[in-house]
């Protein structure tokens, strides 16, 4: 799913999330509430707006980035950063861990809170989960005097 600010959400198979909004004057802060699952997502950075990803065990702070996030409420939390930065709190001892691009953040119920370097098992179970922003198109045909069709491609991201 894409949000207004071209971030990019892929929800993996047996996932729950919810996407909310809060304007605030001219700014949006968004959050991303993950009850279980797993999701990959590319953040686009957030300009002074809050981006934050809630799940039953932790709060990670997002400025913009790509990352992907494994929850079980039973087990805990793996935030894994593929690129940027987020700040991560556990939600039962209040512990923050800062986490950078290569690192995966470990958190679970019983209040434990640690960071590792990110190994093939981290990212297990996200192959399919390319979370890249697409190039579009914008397809337009004008017709010139003479009858003529000619198409304008207009190519974005």
């Amino acid at each position: 799913m894409y949000l207004d600010d071209k971030t990019v959400v892929k929800l993996l198979g047996n996932s729950d999330l919810t996407v909310a909004g809060n304007r605030t004057g001219g700014k949006i802060n968004k959050s991303l509430d993950i009850k279980y699952g797993k999701i990959a997502a590319s953040i686009t950075p957030q300009k002074g707006n809050e981006f934050r990803i809630a799940t039953p065990t932790s709060v990670a702070s997002v400025k913009g980035t790509e990352l992907t996030i494994a929850s079980d409420p039973s087990t805990g939390d793996s935030f894994t950063l593929l690129e940027g930065l987020i700040e991560v709190t556990n939600s039962f001892t209040g512990e923050t861990i800062e986490v950078e691009q290569g690192e995966t953040a470990v958190s679970t119920p019983e209040g434990s809170l640690e960071v590792h370097e990110t190994t093939t098992d981290d990212l297990a179970g996200f192959e399919d989960a390319d979370v890249e922003i697409p190039t579009q198109e914008l397809r337009f045909e004008v017709e010139d005097k003479d009858g003529n069709i000619k198409e304008i491609i207009i190519r974005f991201q």
